[in-house]
């Protein structure tokens, strides 16, 4: 049976960072067929506030070659995210976007056939909050709650605490301070409900108690790899593929 291809990249940002797709700039995605997976970290932005722009955009993703996989970042539609059926996708809860097209729930654990696991926990904190209005272009689900934070250790319990990769849109503390960023501010929090949760400490904990060969995330519109006790690769217009 031939293997079956992953590429992961960075946002996608609705239409505005799509062009990294096309068949000119992804030439390999050319030669993909719907077996094979290329993964979003994050602010893909395919279901966002408008219902016919995202339908259109929905058939744009199913027409590729490819099935398009994603964690959700801060800058998706979460209000109409809700609204789509769940299924199974290799394991995974996931919101099923389009006939190729899922959103894989926070906490969630990909797992193909050939063994390789994936660990999916989008969210992350929105910059510019002060700048969009609740409920339309922010929303409080971008960060997590705490069901879906034990879903999470559930199902890394169930691999015991190990997986291939983890896919997330922001990075542990530790990662976000390299770069020169100062972590989460306390003001932060306060434009969100008292059932929200701190996105770097629930990455932080997945970092220290999780074994994993690799980790991706976008957020950042950079490309850049670090290194602690695996590789955090972050990921903007770079596509790679995993081999």
């Amino acid at each position: 049976m031939k293997k079956r291809r992953i590429f992961i990249t960075g946002d996608t940002h609705v239409r505005k960072d799509i062009q990294k797709l096309s068949a000119e700039n992804f030439a390999a995605g050319n030669e993909l067929c719907k077996d094979d997976l290329l993964i979003i970290c994050g602010d893909a932005g395919i279901v966002w506030v408008n219902e016919e722009r995202d339908r259109e955009l929905i058939e744009w993703y199913d027409s590729c070659p490819w099935t398009t996989v994603y964690c959700d970042g801060n800058h998706e539609g979460f209000a109409r995210l809700q609204e789509y059926p769940e299924t199974w996708f290799h394991g995974a809860r996931a919101h099923q976007i389009g006939a190729s097209v899922y959103h894989i729930l926070r906490g969630e654990i990909m797992e193909l056939e050939d063994g390789r696991t994936f660990l999916f926990f989008g969210g992350a904190f929105s910059q510019d909050i002060e700048f969009r209005t609740k409920d339309y272009n922010w929303f409080e689900r971008e960060l997590p709650v705490q069901s879906e934070v034990d879903n999470c250790m559930r199902n890394l319990e169930r691999y015991k605490f190990s997986v291939d990769y983890c896919i997330t849109h922001d990075v542990p503390t530790r990662f976000n301070m390299q770069m020169g960023y100062p972590g989460v501010l306390p003001y932060m929090l306060t434009y969100y409900g008292p059932e929200y949760i701190n996105i770097h400490a629930v990455l932080d904990n997945i970092y220290e108690m999780t074994t994993f060969r690799k980790w991706f995330a976008g957020h950042y519109h950079v490309n850049r790899t670090m290194y602690g006790k695996a590789p955090v690769q972050i990921l903007y217009d770079e596509i790679v593929e995993l081999t």
